[in-house]
């Protein structure tokens, strides 16, 4: 498998969009930093990209529960905390919405109304769930459960 090289990739993303996303088209190039993927490449291996974006994309799972029980519950200094790590590993994995989302999330915690952070966190996870399509396509896994 080759990876693409081309910042003008489309994916579509279909049914596995968030609410409100109703079956966006979205250039990878938008959802997914091609720089970012040919870094990590180059720093570890072709091969190893797919294991890693999937133990990625398992941990940002995670996150999203934290961050959407820590919404629920008003609990802004979790959101400040999750939403500061999620902003460092998005870069990482060159999600460029998620990244700016999760840093426009940890600045309103920490502003003097961050009860503003909490309408925040849907828009994060809806962008979470678009990238997540074209990361995991960029990375060559498929949806069939064999990744």
């Amino acid at each position: 498998m080759t990876p693409r090289n081309t910042k003008d990739d489309s994916i579509s993303a279909g049914g596995k969009a968030a609410a409100g996303a109703d079956n966006a088209s979205a250039s990878s190039a938008e959802w997914v930093d091609a720089d970012s993927i040919e870094r990590l490449i180059e720093d570890t291996s072709l091969d190893l990209l797919p294991r890693m974006v999937g133990i990625f994309i398992d941990e940002l799972g995670e996150q999203v529960e934290t961050i959407e029980t820590a919404s629920a519950e008003s609990d802004i200094a979790l959101l400040e905390r999750e939403s500061h790590v999620m902003k460092s590993s998005a870069a990482i994995f060159g999600l460029l919405r998620v990244r700016e989302s999760a840093e426009r999330l940890n600045i309103a915690c920490r502003s003097d109304e961050p009860e503003n952070a909490l309408p925040l966190v849907p828009v994060l996870v809806g962008e979470i769930t678009l990238s997540i399509v074209a990361l995991r396509e960029r990375a060559g896994l498929t949806d069939n459960g064999a990744d």
